[in-house]
């Protein structure tokens, strides 16, 4: 999940936390980084055309399971991009 929130653990019982350890989520360090809200996003709008490249170069893996069939479903052209698709839908600009 898109996040920026103190980091929170226990130890021995005791809950630690300090404003300045944070769990951050790509979107959220990208934006930190850029001072642009989707600048992760917009990097990913040219992932598809690297992952085009990418499998147009190899061959397909003989693999066959239920988790491949629906990858192929999402994106019948590319098994890498059915992953790029599923991987960011809850992050700030994916929606």
């Amino acid at each position: 999940d898109s996040q920026n929130i103190p980091w929170k653990t226990s130890l021995d019982s005791k809950q630690f936390n300090h404003e300045n350890i944070r769990r951050v989520s790509i979107d959220k360090f990208y934006a930190l980084v850029t001072g642009d809200t989707n600048a992760f996003k917009k990097l990913c709008d040219i992932l598809p055309a690297v992952l085009h490249d990418v499998i147009a170069q190899q061959s397909e893996p003989t693999l066959h399971n239920s988790v491949l069939n629906e990858l192929r479903a999402m994106s019948p052209n590319s098994l890498l991009q059915s992953l790029y698709l599923l991987s960011f839908k809850k992050y700030d600009g994916f929606h």
